[in-house]
């Protein structure tokens, strides 16, 4: 059996899963989830928004990889990623010598649908999700291609996800350690 990564990384466009699966992921492997856009928040002080909203998104992203950096010292912890993280190339280098990455996707619709429900949350999504989502597609689905497999979110339930995921990565529950 290959040896199981020191990280895992759950990337996608929003809506798409990442933060509600990762901590299922992560009981299931016995391992630490973490929140990229969580750290973020709790490094500035201020919600995701709130930072767009003052400081404009140059400066949440250099928060962003100041936030991966620290991630990227730990071990054994299954990282939601924000959604424009792997962005930036040398983030995206980083990640993919680090651990595992995971495409968590879903239709359009279905990323509009979810994201909808937490309209102030997302501020790329501000306005009318559906027509945001279709522009951070055609950007950053070949980034997302190339980061990892993809695993379709659509129709399951985030348990089922957490399951795909593991069966991804090749871990099982008795394999924690």
């Amino acid at each position: 059996m290959t040896p199981a990564p020191a990280r895992v990384f759950l990337c996608g466009l929003p809506g798409s899963g990442k933060s509600t699966v990762a901590p299922l992921l992560a009981a299931l492997i016995g391992w630490r989830a973490v929140d990229l856009d969580g750290v973020v928040e709790a490094q500035v002080g201020h919600s995701v928004g709130e930072i767009f909203a003052t400081a404009g998104a140059r400066s949440f992203r250099a928060a962003e990889r100041t936030a991966l950096l620290a991630v990227l010292g730990e071990q054994r912890v299954v990282v939601s990623l924000g959604g424009g993280a792997l962005d930036d190339p040398t983030s995206r280098d980083r990640v993919a010598a680090a651990g595992d990455t995971l495409w968590l996707d879903a239709p359009d619709a279905v990323l509009a649908a979810r994201c909808g429900r937490e309209p102030g949350r997302r501020p790329l999504l501000a306005g009318d999700p559906a027509a945001a989502i279709l522009r951070l597609r055609a950007r950053r689905e070949p980034i997302l291609r190339a980061a990892g497999a993809r695993i379709d979110t659509a129709g399951l339930e985030p348990d089922r996800v957490a399951a795909a995921c593991l069966a991804r990565i090749g871990r099982t529950a008795e394999d924690r350690g």
